[in-house]
């Protein structure tokens, strides 16, 4: 089992590298917000069932959660989607707040 570091705001996590089997997440389009360019950005997962589980937490916990597309072979889950660069750091400055990692992707 060969380990990867992943650094996440100066944060190292080890990323989960037990499968090397790396699909497109299948994505329905009512867990998608369609619009804002700006997405704070909550993980990245190689295993798609683990940014499922990351969706659907966040969804119950109030956020609008989604897919945000892939880096390499991770899938990103966002917290949501905004607009303008202002909303995504009111959310930012939120979700760290309660102790979460998390970035803005444009």
């Amino acid at each position: 089992d060969v380990g990867i570091d992943v650094i996440i705001e100066k944060q190292v996590a080890k990323a989960d590298t037990t499968s090397t089997k790396f699909t497109k997440p299948e994505v329905k389009p009512e867990s998608v917000s369609s619009s804002g360019k700006y997405k704070v950005i909550a993980g990245a997962f190689a295993i798609e069932s683990n940014a499922q589980k990351m969706v659907a937490e966040l969804t119950a916990a109030g956020y609008q959660a989604h897919f945000a597309g892939k880096r390499g072979p991770l899938h990103l889950v966002a917290f949501g989607s905004f607009d303008s660069e202002t909303e995504a750091k009111q959310v930012l400055s939120k979700v760290r707040s309660e102790g979460r990692s998390a970035w803005i992707k444009k």
